[in-house]
Order: structure tokens, then sequence, then C-alpha cells
């Protein structure tokens, strides 16, 4: 899938130019199958991700988000996650001017938050508005 996302930013940035030099049909053409690839592959990920979510069901085995947790649950993932999981989570800091596209890297995992003002304590994804 790499191969995919390198070949694609390296066709938009042909586009890119091709189109301040007014010739954009190549580039166009091969952004087209390029999408359309990525489609199917999207299809085929959606259709084995609900086999495989059957298939777990099948065997007594179920996705559960953070709501549906016990109270021992809780404690035990709470535990884990301080023994194991805190020391490889780094919070950086992004603003307007940060530049994504030289920050983010394609083979890292990224887990956006948003600050809030002062008093607004409730806990959203990055994203969501604030009203």
């Amino acid at each position: 899938m790499n191969f995919i996302k390198v070949r694609f930013a390296e066709l938009k940035r042909r586009i890119i130019i091709s189109e301040e030099q007014g010739s954009t049909a190549h580039s166009r053409h091969l952004l087209g199958k390029i999408q359309a690839r990525v489609l199917k592959a999207d299809q085929e990920f959606d259709s084995l991700y609900n086999e495989l979510l059957l298939e777990m069901a099948r065997n007594q085995i179920f996705l559960i988000n953070e709501r549906q947790l016990s109270v021992n649950q809780q404690s035990w993932l709470r535990n884990y996650f301080k023994q194991y999981l805190r020391q490889h989570i780094t919070p950086i800091l992004i603003n307007p001017e940060t530049d994504l596209i030289q920050f983010l890297k394609d083979d890292y995992t990224y887990l956006g938050g948003r600050n809030h003002p002062r008093g607004n304590h409730q806990l959203r994804p990055a994203g969501d508005s604030v009203r």
C-alpha cells in the first residue's frame, strides 16, 4: 500500500505542474485508475472486515468500546496502559502554522486531540467542534 501512497502523491504533484503548463490528460487518466483501484481495495477490506467480525462473533469474541467495560476490565486496562503503553506515547503540539505534510510520517500512527479553553473539560475527538 505504501507504493500506492507514494505513487499517488507523485501523480498529484505532476497534475499540479501539468495544470500550470496547460496539459493534464495523461496524469488525470492515471489518477482515475489509481482511485478506482483504491476504491476496490476499500471494498475488499470492508468485506473481509465484516466477515471477520461475523467469525469472531461465532466464537464469542466481540469488539467493545470503553463504555461497555466492567469496573474490573477498566482497572486492568488502566494498569496495562500505564505499565506497557504510556512509555511509547509522546504528545506533540500542532498549531495552524505547522506543515503537516513535512511533519507526519506514513508509517506512524497518530492520535489527535484538541485543547479547549480553561474550564471546558469535556473530551472530544480531534475535529469535533466546540459549541
